[in-house]
C-alpha cells in the first residue's frame, strides 16, 4: 500500500503579556477535564510465595499479605499513590475512607 506522506506544521504560540503560552487560564483548564472519568484502585496488600505453594492454590487457601491490619490501603490512580485510607463497608460493597491525600 502506497500511503502519500506530508510534513505537518504548527504556527508557534506567541506569549501572553502574562509570559504564559497558555490560551485559557488553569480554572478554565480544569474544567475542561473535571468530569472525566478516571479508574481507581486499592492495593489491600502484596505478599510473596513460592510457585509451589502458588500452584497448590485451591479454593479456601489463605493468602497472607504483607500488610498490616493497622497500615492503610493505597488508593492508586494510573498506579500511583493519591491517598491512603482505610477498608470500609458501604452497604454490601468495599469503600475506603480517606486518611490522608497524597501531596505534590
Amino acid at each position: 500500500m502506497n500511503a502519500k506522506v506530508e510534513k505537518v506544521s504548527f504556527e508557534n504560540l506567541t506569549d501572553s503579556p502574562s509570559g504564559s503560552t497558555s490560551i485559557i487560564s488553569k480554572d478554565e483548564q480544569l474544567n475542561l477535564i473535571k468530569n472525566v472519568k478516571v479508574q481507581l484502585e486499592v492495593k489491600v496488600g502484596s505478599g510473596t510465595i513460592s510457585i509451589n505453594d502458588l500452584f497448590s492454590l485451591k479454593p479456601g487457601s489463605v493468602m497472607p499479605l504483607e500488610t498490616k491490619t493497622t497500615e492503610g490501603m493505597e488508593l492508586l490512580l494510573n498506579g500511583k499513590v493519591v491517598a491512603i485510607g482505610d477498608l470500609v463497608v458501604v452497604d454490601d460493597n468495599f469503600g475506603l475512607q480517606i486518611r490522608d491525600i497524597a501531596r505534590g
